[in-house]
């Protein structure tokens, strides 16, 4: 059983999936690992996650809206019950998830208000330890296996165009968090599932010139 001395509020609790070790940091199952660590690059540089009860967290506040980073460090199959045990600790208004899904081309965001796990062992520990399906999720395409196995097929990197879509596809992901921090998930899911990405993205730049 784990005690906390202490409970931190937040707005928010972001949570990338991946898998931890050096071999899996390049592998297309660690998308999730990936949008974290870019938000942290942009909003927090030079902060270091510390780890804490099988996660590696790191908080933060943007617009005035607190929130925390994690990134599971025991395998996707266990990611829950992590998870469960953070929320203890960082009672959140919200617990955002966010991971690889190959029902999605390279490059596409999906965000969603539920949803099942469709094969994906990390939301499918989440949805078994929390006894719902009800938890919010940003889904980063990966593209289909071809004629791999779908465990093999996430475990291998980006090559060629999928790559460079994908580096795009982490970044509006970045946008989509601060979006939701700014005025909710309803609001973000409705500017990011639209196809056309790049007027919202310039739309988003120009409020933040003026602003």
């Amino acid at each position: 059983m784990v005690f906390f001395l202490k409970k931190e509020k937040v707005s928010v609790i972001f949570v990338g999936l991946g898998n931890p070790g050096d071999e899996y940091e390049q592998t297309k199952h660690n998308v999730g690992f990936r949008v974290v660590d870019a938000f942290a690059d942009e909003h927090l540089a030079g902060r270091i996650f510390k780890k804490q009860v099988g996660a590696l967290v790191l908080k933060g506040t943007y617009r005035k809206q607190d929130y925390l980073l994690v990134k599971p460090q025991n395998y996707m199959n266990q990611s829950g019950q992590i998870i469960k045990w953070l929320v203890r600790r960082y009672p959140a208004e919200d617990i955002i998830v966010i991971y690889d899904d190959m029902d999605l081309p390279p490059g596409r965001l999906r965000l969603a208000q539920s949803g099942g796990s469709a094969g994906h062992k990390g939301m499918e520990s989440i949805i078994d330890v929390f006894k719902k399906d009800e938890i919010k999720r940003i889904r980063v395409g990966i593209g289909g296996r071809g004629d791999m196995e779908g465990g093999d097929y996430v475990l291998t990197p980006f090559t060629g165009d999928d790559a460079s879509f994908t580096e795009n596809a982490v970044a509006t992901a970045v946008k989509a968090m601060e979006e939701i921090m700014v005025t909710g998930f309803d609001r973000a899911m409705n500017l990011f599932n639209r196809r056309d990405l790049n007027e919202v993205l310039d739309s988003r730049e120009q409020q933040e010139t003026e602003s």
